[in-house]
């Protein structure tokens, strides 16, 4: 006599979630400015149960359905179980598609782009709310090229500067300059067409004077 077959599955590994920026693969912890994210996830052996997701500004929880694309900027947790009761690691992802903000400042006093300062420097800040400042860059007064720039870093060169930033997940600030001027602008006299000092005097039919300023240029 024979007895009836009985058979189970063993299934002692966890499964397995992916994340997306787009179409492109990111790392747990992570930033994209993509379209969307999504969470694809697989089990070799029993196949995948549930699927959960925690989203931006959440504190809990709710079943997700693997490939579902999401839109809402914040950060995004993941985990799924197999039908053994195996759970996945959990992973998070951050969407941002918001540029970050650059302020400048002549001194202590912050200035609006393109804007003129005789303060004894000037200075670049930038902030960027959802992944982060990653980088950012200044062209310096009669340079043709960007370089690296430390946020907050006191430049005290006469000339016009450019800034920007970069956050973590790519999105670039808009470009922002500034003109340091700390030197007087110079005034000549004519009496007619020849030049004459402060406090002379000239016969010629007319007077004039002209002004001029290397940096920010007269007001």
């Amino acid at each position: 006599n024979t007895s009836t077959e009985y058979k189970v599955y063993y299934d002692a590994g966890a499964p397995t979630g992916t994340l997306y920026g787009g179409t492109s693969v990111k790392s747990s912890g992570g930033y994209t400015n993509a379209s969307y994210i999504k969470y694809v996830a697989s089990d070799s052996y029993s196949g995948i149960a549930n699927c959960y997701v925690k989203k931006p500004g959440s504190s809990s929880y709710v079943a997700y359905t693997s490939g579902t694309q999401l839109t809402a900027e914040g950060t995004y947790y993941f985990y799924c179980t197999d039908k053994s009761g195996n759970t996945s690691s959990t992973v998070s992802i951050t969407l941002d598609r918001t540029l970050p903000v650059g302020t400048l400042y002549g001194g202590t006093t912050s200035k609006a782009t393109g804007s003129y300062t005789n303060a004894s420097y000037v200075k670049y800040t930038a902030t960027d709310s959802l992944s982060g400042v990653n980088t950012l860059y200044v062209k310096m007064p009669n340079s043709t090229y960007y370089t690296a720039y430390s946020s907050g870093t006191q430049l005290a060169t006469e000339g016009t500067y450019y800034f920007y930033s970069i956050d973590r997940a790519g999105n670039q600030s808009s470009t922002v300059s500034i003109t340091l001027d700390k030197t007087k602008p110079v005034g000549t006299l004519y009496g007619g067409t020849s030049v004459i000092t402060s406090g002379g005097s000239t016969n010629a039919s007319y007077i004039k004077y002209v002004a001029s300023d290397s940096y920010s240029g007269i007001a």
